[in-house]
């Protein structure tokens, strides 16, 4: 007998009524699609397993009550989407897997103000003409930064991908080795100049690269030079570099392009949230950067949005090109980006989540730490030590991270809570600890580390701490760990 005829069919499964249950309010052909990613998994699984001696009855049996706890799981997941509120205790202040930075009050009570009308993205409301998209967020940029013109388009990589493909497509950019970085999701810089039409040339070396390599390099074929922030590494020992003024120096004796792509950007200087040493974007157009390019989600704190501040010749074409229509933000990052930036403007910018967190000192977060921990045992009804089954909690000394490829040289001292099993616990109890508390109608992502969950207040938002508590309690009860 073929071993697969045991797995239930996607057919047999929908018209079952415990999965209808299970699934009641979503579309049935994404139901049917769910059932098909459960079934596949199920028919390799047999497939490669040993031959059953159990009869075809009870294997099919079994494998139907698999198949409907994994779509319970999958069904819960799908149904919150990707729009649900998620409990971030990992300490990674700017979590890209979590949607990078929380937006402050008054940008959040913006976007939802403009998201249910019509708003004023693209009229002057003087003449009742065209508008032009984001003058407002535009003016704001200019004013922030210094800079003479600014672009705000769909995120940083599409900002670096627009100046490559209108300013320098078939020609020479030049950047040196140690800067050739790889983003998330394997976006590379050497990609980023083939897509856009341009030709990388590589100078220096990965650790030391000099002027005079930029100025052997430069022929009648460059068009700009870049220079591009390591965000996401660090490099110590035998290094160097160029200082940015330096280079703009050269770059304006050969009349080339100088773009600085900073990555996270800085409005402000990084060393008042505690934070190495940086080029704020108004320091580094006053070296001479032609163009800096840098993330509106990242140290900004505001809405994913990519800026290309600097010389109004440049902005001026970047505008006119093509790819600038099919990377426009919409109206609701135009409001969310235009309260953010008021902020720094108006100076209350350390009000903002990010820089909250990124500020929090490490005996704030020891405090609430100690806060949370005895909110957990007063709700588990467990002692410090822990006994068999039971859940261990304490707090540990830890670091958090900024995340987003930013600062990764940082160490941010926290202190966590630590959720541990007791003697008698099941391997992989820890495992199935965090995946109960992610798989609830508000979900807590915690990090696991040496066989424990680690709880860090640092990334905890204002009501998080009610969630967590219920998260592990409802957790812990479920794998009768409490």
């Amino acid at each position: 007998m073929d071993p697969r005829a045991v797995v239930p069919s996607v057919g047999a499964l929908l018209d079952d009524p415990e999965v209808a249950a299970l699934t009641d309010g979503l579309p049935r052909a994404e139901v049917a699609e769910l059932l098909r990613e459960v079934v596949a998994e199920l028919r390799a699984r047999v497939v490669a397993g040993r031959k059953s001696r159990a009869r075809p009855e009870r294997q099919r049996a079994r494998l139907v009550a698999e198949a409907r706890a994994r779509l319970a799981l999958a069904a819960g997941v799908v149904r919150g989407g990707v729009a649900r509120r998620v409990v971030n205790a990992t300490g990674v202040v700017l979590h890209t897997n979590l949607g990078r930075a929380p937006l402050g009050e008054d940008a959040a009570r913006a976007l939802t103000e403009v998201a249910g009308v019509y708003s004023a993205v693209e009229i002057d409301l003087v003449s009742a003409r065209r508008g032009r998209r984001a003058e407002g967020v535009e003016r704001l940029l200019r004013l922030a930064t210094g800079a003479e013109a600014a672009l705000a388009v769909n995120n940083n990589a599409g900002a670096v991908l627009l100046v490559v493909s209108a300013l320098a497509r078939g020609k020479e950019v030049i950047v040196s080795r140690g800067e050739l970085v790889e983003i998330g999701g394997s976006f590379r810089i050497p990609d980023v100049m083939g897509w856009g039409g341009a030709r990388l040339r590589e100078v220096g070396t990965t650790n030391r690269t000099h002027l005079a390599d930029y100025q052997a390099a430069i022929g009648p074929e460059t068009a700009a030079i870049m220079v591009v922030h390591p965000s996401n590494f660090h490099i110590t020992g035998f290094v160097g570099r160029p200082d940015l003024a330096e280079i703009a120096a050269l770059s304006r004796a050969h009349d080339l392009l100088l773009v600085e792509d900073q990555g996270s950007g800085y409005l402000v200087d990084p060393r008042q949230l505690g934070l190495p040493e940086r080029h704020t974007v108004r320091q580094s157009l006053e070296m001479g950067a032609d163009l800096v390019t840098f993330s509106g989600d990242k140290i900004l704190g505001g809405p994913q949005a990519g800026v290309i501040a600097g010389r109004e010749r440049w902005i001026r074409e970047l505008r006119a090109d093509p790819l600038t229509r099919a990377l426009r933000i919409d109206r609701l990052t135009i409001a969310a980006l235009e309260t953010t930036l008021r902020a720094y403007l108006n100076d209350s910018w350390r009000g903002l989540p990010v820089p909250t967190m990124l500020a929090a000192t490490a005996a704030d977060l020891a405090r609430r730490a100690e806060g949370l921990r005895e909110r957990l045992l007063q709700e588990l009804g467990a002692a410090d030590s822990g006994a068999g089954d039971a859940l261990r909690v304490d707090t540990v000394e830890s670091d958090s991270r900024v995340g987003g490829g930013a600062f990764p040289e940082a160490s941010l001292p926290t202190t966590c809570v630590r959720l541990r099993m007791g003697s008698g616990a099941r391997p992989g109890s820890v495992a199935a600890l965090g995946q109960a508390m992610r798989l609830r109608a508000v979900p807590v992502v915690a990090r696991l580390s040496d066989d424990a969950l680690l709880l860090d207040p640092r990334t905890l938002l204002e009501g998080d701490e009610a969630e967590v508590v219920a998260a592990v309690a409802d957790a812990g009860g479920r794998l009768h760990l409490a």
